[in-house]
């Protein structure tokens, strides 16, 4: 696809630089001042005083430094007229409720969400600090004081302005990029409102800015943009080859084709943002396969977005026959959108709903003249190393199309694990190009202007920078799950050099899922090791022992009810309406994905977990059994803190296990079977676990009951011990008592397997009677007492097929 643009500093148009710069900068105050009021400022000198000594010592920012502050107002506070009109979207809907948190401190906006159940919220809040992989939990405000948090701001503000005049400062487009990628780092806990963070507004004002100055429209100033990859589960589970379901590299196959197309998405974003002239501002939500974009609504952006979606799907069916595709609609919206962004939200998602069922009617004559049994993929070369000859020799050309492609995916799996660095730039063909990269993996999208680098060390990227032409592109270097940035001196060396060169290089971070765990020869581990996995750690120290009956678990989890959180979970019943705002859903998706991309892998990493897919609100993982359980409980728990324990955000989860080589589409399909089984279950907030679903509270008492039964198993004193076929013959009768939905105990066989329980329990060598209940002195007595007292209906008997298996499966032996 031809570009329309280069990047807004290339085109020459700077004009609306100044706008930008100082939407971003005009509430840069609110880190500066030591206890921020719970209402925008009305005076902005801290943000003039930032522009006058601190921003305009950048040489490509100082030219524009009169039309920055012109922008920002007098020194009175007056606004100009544009920002003043984005302001008062914001300021009039960002009035925040009165909360129990420090002052100074941002309250948490996971705990004001409710659907009904989150009657008393348990309001929290965050410290300041830097946004990381690894801090993302409010804390308990009551426990510091005022002057420590004074303090922290006080730090971080001096943090900010060391790593500021390390930012590139020859080029606007890099500056501005670089600026944007800072400001999340630093701001993202810092309050403007009560739970809205300094970045998330200033980030909202700068794209409304900028669309209110260049829409063409009286009323409907902005043009609402949203896309979707369609064909996700059966593109990421087909096999594209003859030999894809090979054992061998079949993990790294799957890996490699979710971020394949979470790779499509970013490229058609940037390919976007280039195509409209617009800064990552206006890129409000991006996660799980779809993205929204905020553009000026005009005549000429509405023809151009027609033209782009034709060329897009013309490119899919072409490439995909259609198999996949990323699907447009776009809804044109008014002042409204910000206070009243979840009713927009619905709007544009319906209208993504039509266009998915109409994807194909821009180019209904292309598609009947395509030939749709000859695919031609774009694929980069591969390295020799990597070629399989001896595969390749017997494939047709369709065939061979296919293996190739399969190896891509097999790449990119490799590749996305060991990667310190994605860089991302306008495509070179080979024959623009002095240097053959084919030594650095590298992936290719013409289509979209785009071409990915991967880099896994600063050596490489240095070497990789070194062999570029001075008048290369603007390029992003995306930092993989790392936001130290300018922290880092070798990479601020690295920058530097290339700033001098010519090269024009964005720094920014990037969360990823992308953890696996490596075998000795810093391979990334195949499934049938990964099957004979048992994790755990001891005093902050991870101890991997061999599981005698190896087993593969498939993990799916997401978030529940979604789609009615971004619909009305946002709504205040005090002030109906009044936490509504566009800001609130861009920054509760952005947590969302923080937790789900960057998170996610210190979860995975304890549990020696390969991480498929993760981002927006859902992941993919697999791992031995034993480890996913182990994982989706710690994922569990871990997601109630970073919620505020909020009954109505909740997760549910599927787990299929099944043997190493079993095909990983059908595992995959029956954990996503498992999961919508949780989904199923009343109030959802649940797990499907060996073809049973359980609440969570209810698994986290079942599965503690399943490692007290296993020491039993395991203890050596022949008096406190169990036989793991005991526990096979209890879970023969429990599971006999059950009604035919498996939920609860039938009242009509109960008191019949109760007696031959009691029974079992009272023969030798157990010898566990009324007496020895009763006095309940033994652990052993203690736990197998729990099968035949309590309630009627109680869980350990109603739900021993948990703790039984894990039991089971625990002491089972392969027989090899």
């Amino acid at each position: 696809m031809e570009s329309n643009s280069d990047l807004l500093h290339e085109r020459g148009n700077t004009a609306d630089y100044p706008l930008i710069l100082a939407a971003l900068l005009t509430d840069i105050g609110f880190l500066t001042e030591e206890s921020p009021p719970v209402t925008p400022p009305k005076k902005i000198t801290p943000a003039r005083d930032f522009v006058i000594n601190v921003l305009s010592k950048k040489p490509c920012v100082a030219p524009l430094k009169e039309d920055i502050l012109n922008y920002m107002g007098d020194e009175a506070g007056i606004l100009s007229t544009i920002l003043k009109d984005a302001y008062s979207l914001t300021i009039k809907s960002e009035k925040a409720e009165n909360t129990p948190i420090k002052e100074g401190l941002l309250s948490s906006l996971t705990s004001r969400i409710s659907l009904g159940r989150n009657k008393s919220p348990q309001i929290s809040g965050y410290l300041p600090r830097i946004l990381t992989t690894s801090d993302v939990f409010p804390s308990e405000s009551g426990s510091y004081s005022s002057d420590k948090v004074i303090g922290l701001r006080k730090s971080l503000y001096k943090s900010f302005l060391s790593e500021f005049e390390l930012l590139p400062g020859n080029d606007l487009t890099v500056f501005t990029d670089s600026l944007i990628t800072l400001l999340e780092k630093y701001l993202t806990f810092i309050p403007v409102a009560g739970e809205i963070t300094l970045f998330d507004h200033l980030k909202s004002a700068a794209s409304l800015a900028i669309c209110m100055k260049r829409s063409d429209e009286s009323k409907n100033k902005f043009l609402i943009v949203a896309a979707d990859v369609s064909g996700i589960q059966n593109f990421i589970y087909s096999e594209y080859s003859p030999i894809e379901n090979l054992k061998k590299g079949l993990s790294k196959r799957l890996r490699g084709k979710s971020f394949y197309l979470a790779m499509l998405t970013d490229s058609f974003i940037e390919m976007l943002l280039r195509e409209f002239n617009l800064p990552r501002t206006n890129l409000l939500l991006n996660g799980g396969g779809s993205f929204l974009l905020l553009l000026p609504n005009s005549s000429q952006n509405r023809k151009l977005l027609e033209s782009i979606d034709v060329k897009m799907q013309n490119w899919f069916l072409k490439n995909f026959r259609n198999e996949i595709n990323i699907v447009l609609a776009s809804v044109q919206a008014d002042d409204s959108l910000y206070s009243s962004f979840p009713s927009w939200y619905n709007i544009i998602s319906s209208e993504l709903q039509a266009a998915k069922k109409q994807k194909n009617i821009k180019i209904l004559n292309t598609l009947f003249e395509t030939d749709t049994d000859s695919p031609n993929f774009e694929i980069p070369p591969l390295p020799a190393w990597f070629e399989k000859k001896g595969i390749y020799e017997n494939l047709n050309k369709t065939e061979l199309a296919f293996q190739n492609l399969s190896d891509l995916f097999e790449l990119l799996g490799m590749s996305i694990p060991k990667a310190k660095y994605l860089l991302s730039m306008p495509f070179i063909s080979q024959a623009e190009s002095k240097t053959d990269f084919r030594d650095i993996f590298h992936f290719p999208l013409p289509a979209f202007n785009t071409a990915w680098y991967f880099l896994k060390s600063d050596q490489e990227l240095s070497r990789f920078l070194g062999h570029l032409k001075e008048e290369t592109s603007c390029m992003r270097l995306h930092v993989i799950n790392d936001t130290s940035l300018f922290e880092s001196l070798p990479l601020v060396k690295l920058l530097s050099d290339a700033g001098n060169r010519g090269l024009k290089v964005a720094p920014v971070f990037k969360f990823i899922g992308n953890t696996a765990p490596m075998d000795k020869d810093e391979s990334i581990m195949e499934f049938e090791k990964l099957a004979a996995l048992n994790t755990r750690m001891e005093e902050n120290k991870k101890i991997s022992e061999t599981l005698d009956y190896p087993l593969l678990g498939v993990l799916r989890m997401d978030v529940d009810n979604l789609g009615a959180i971004f619909s009305f979970g946002l709504e205040s019943n005090s002030n109906p309406g009044n936490i509504r705002t566009l800001t609130r859903v861009v920054q509760l998706s952005r947590l969302m994905n923080h937790f789900f991309t960057g998170y996610i892998n210190e979860i995975a990493d304890r549990h020696d977990m390969y991480i498929t897919y993760s981002g927006g609100d859902d992941l993919f993982a697999v791992g031995s059994w034993i480890n996913c359980i182990e994982f989706a409980s710690d994922v569990r728990e871990k997601f109630s803190l970073f919620s505020s324990g909020n009954p109505d955000l909740t997760l549910s989860a599927g787990l299929h296990l099944c043997k190493p080589g079993f095909p990983i589409g059908k595992s995959a399909a029956q954990a996503g079977a498992a999961e919508e089984k949780a989904k199923e279950n009343p109030g959802k907030d649940s797990i499907s676990v060996f073809g049973r679903v359980f609440g969570w509270s209810d698994f986290t008492e079942l599965y503690k009951y399943g490692k007290e039964l296993d020491a039993l198993v395991k203890n050596p004193d022949n008096k406190q011990n169990i036989k793991s076929s005991y526990i096979h013959f209890l879970l023969t009768k429990a599971e006999s008592l059950l009604t035919e939905n498996e939920n609860e105990i039938d009242v009509n066989k109960y008191f019949g397997a109760i007696a031959k329980i009691k029974y079992s329990l009272a023969r030798s060598p157990r010898e566990i009677n009324n007496k020895e209940i009763q006095s309940g002195g033994k652990e052993k007595v203690k736990l197998l007492a729990k099968l035949i007292t309590g309630p009627f209906n109680n869980i350990y008997l109603r739900g021993f097929i948990l703790p039984a298996s894990y039991v089971i499966l625990l002491n089972r032996k392969s027989k090899n």
